[in-house]
């Protein structure tokens, strides 16, 4: 008989936490905290957990839920808190940015309140990421598990106009691609990659944008992926070499589009148009939520820093209720649409080209504005700047993560702040990920 495994909690990256019968710490794919499954596991890694996933939940957990996307049980990590109760894991997520905090971060009692919850579970994300993968002899759209490259058909967390689109797309490999025999070698080998990113238009439509990974800038024979975007449901597409794919949303070159692959976003009664790699928040039912709750602490009329400010949608927002504020991105393409939108509604906003990840700001002193938003990458705030925070930054910093482990490092390194509140905000229901607002005050 199999031995059962009692799941206590989650891992980072949603799989249910348990130990063997040696005390080895597993983490097991497609369990939830409550489950006593039994299960299968992997090779033993060096250090950290053993990997593994259910054999079978013979107790399901009072949390667990029928999840709806048939992917999931084929071990598919797009959603895997998608089987579990949204209250349980409101409650879970919370729990992670206060245990995250007291880890990582040394702060015994976190002011966390509780996360403020998406009007949409399913249905609400308004990008999602695939890779294109030669598998079982076909070209298939996939997202990449635990054990590889999971084929799958659709996404229920993408909004309905992606979910038509993926829809068309995936019908289109079978149609054109694969009856096409187009692979990497058509090419020469000269594409390591492929990467399909769909977008939410903004307008009820869908666009996509297609990464090509290649140190070459000689791709030519590209037609069947042509052919196989114009069969898709789409308003607009775009396609894309980039040298590495860490660095594909500000280092890319077009090669190929059609249509309109530009993306509408809203902010007050006006709108800017930006690029399909500007990065724009996944979930619009709770974004005007989030620029709502990280403008609220701040005063109307104040002067504001924006490092790792995208286009300046809080700069923005702050400018059109009569503030003023300098944006500093690395992106050209973000900066171009933020400066646009601010001309054009004549707002007190400055734009100021810098890769943060590489050098310290210098172009004015930190201590001259009145309040400093940082909404850095996951990756979170390079340690140049977190000193020159700590040494010159304003009275009032407003951090905004989608990254509890990051954001507990520096918050850590702040060490002339104390925090006032921590909001957290779920702008990704069904997955572990959660948005975090958090409002610090200038010890001396």
């Amino acid at each position: 008989m199999d031995p059962l495994y009692n799941i206590t909690d989650l891992s980072s990256d949603g799989r249910g936490v348990t130990r063997n019968a040696v005390g080895q710490v597993a983490f097991i794919t497609g369990a939830i905290p409550g489950d006593r499954v039994t299960a299968v596991f992997g090779r033993a890694v060096h250090k950290g957990p053993i990997p593994g996933r259910v054999k079978e939940i013979v107790h399901p957990s009072p949390d667990r839920i029928d999840h709806p996307c048939p992917h999931y049980a084929e071990g598919c990590p797009a959603s895997p808190l998608g089987a579990m109760r949204y209250e349980a894991e409101l409650i879970w997520k919370r729990k992670r940015i206060i245990e995250t905090l007291r880890r990582i971060g040394r702060i015994s009692n976190p002011p966390v309140t509780d996360p403020l919850p998406s009007p949409k579970s399913w249905g609400y994300r308004g990008r999602v990421e695939l890779q294109l993968v030669w598998k079982d002899d076909k070209w298939r759209l996939a997202y990449y598990g635990p054990d590889g490259p999971v084929a799958v058909g659709n996404c229920p967390l993408a909004v309905e106009a992606v979910q038509k689109a993926l829809k068309s797309l995936n019908n289109g490999l079978d149609q054109i691609l694969t009856p096409a025999r187009f692979q990497l070698d058509n090419l020469g080998g000269l594409i390591r990659e492929m990467r399909l990113m769909v977008r939410d238009n903004g307008r009820g439509e869908a666009i996509a944008q297609l990464f090509l990974v290649s140190p070459s800038e000689q791709i030519t024979e590209y037609q069947p992926l042509v052919q196989w975007l114009n069969g898709g449901d789409l308003a607009g597409w775009r396609i894309s070499r980039t040298p590495q794919m860490d660095t594909r949303m500000i280092l890319s070159t077009v090669i190929a589009e059609a249509g309109n692959p530009k993306v509408l976003f809203e902010l007050g009664e006006s709108s800017l148009e930006v690029e399909p790699t500007v990065f724009t928040q996944v979930n619009r039912f709770l974004t005007q939520s989030l620029i709502e709750i990280t403008l609220e602490t701040i005063p109307r009329r104040s002067r504001v820093l924006d490092l790792y400010g995208g286009f300046g949608m809080f700069a923005l927002a702050h400018a059109m209720r009569g503030g003023r504020a300098m944006v500093v991105e690395s992106s050209r393409e973000a900066l171009d649409a933020g400066s646009e939108f601010m001309s054009r509604n004549h707002l007190a906003v400055n734009y100021v080209y810098q890769d943060l990840d590489h050098r310290r700001f210098r172009y004015q002193d930190m201590k001259l504005f009145d309040a400093l938003i940082v909404d850095p990458p996951r990756s979170g705030i390079s340690s140049g700047i977190r000193r020159q925070m700590n040494a010159a930054a304003p009275r009032r910093i407003v951090y905004v993560s989608c990254h509890p482990a990051a954001m507990a490092r520096d918050i850590a390194a702040l060490s002339t702040y104390t925090i006032v509140s921590i909001n957290p905000v779920d702008m990704f229901p069904n997955t572990p990920e959660i948005e975090t607002v958090v409002v610090l005050e200038r010890l001396f």
